[in-house]
């Protein structure tokens, strides 16, 4: 896992989307984000800040629908981020 973090470090994403279709799985990877601070985007997807990224916890696109569909869940997820974030007032690294 630290492999991975140090990746995570080397390409400096701002959005971070973890296909591992089980919060419990990408929790083991983030354990630093307290279970509370993971915010529910409204689709049964969660997503949490950590390191200035954005965390979202999503399934694999091919498990439960054909791609497009899955495509346009995440497309609301992300607009629901957003819409969070200003009501927040959390300052998103989005380019």
């Amino acid at each position: 896992m630290q492999f991975l973090k140090e990746q995570i470090e080397i390409i400096n994403p701002t959005i971070i989307v973890c296909c591992l279709g089980e919060l419990r799985i990408t929790q083991l990877l983030f354990k630093e984000i307290p279970l509370e601070n993971w915010n529910k985007s409204g689709y049964e997807v969660q997503f949490a800040i950590w390191n200035e990224r954005t965390i979202i916890d999503f399934v694999h696109p091919s498990v439960y629908a054909p791609g497009s569909m899955s495509y346009v869940l995440l497309e609301k997820v992300f607009n629901r981020i957003v819409t969070w974030s200003h009501e927040n007032r959390v300052n998103l690294r989005i380019i």
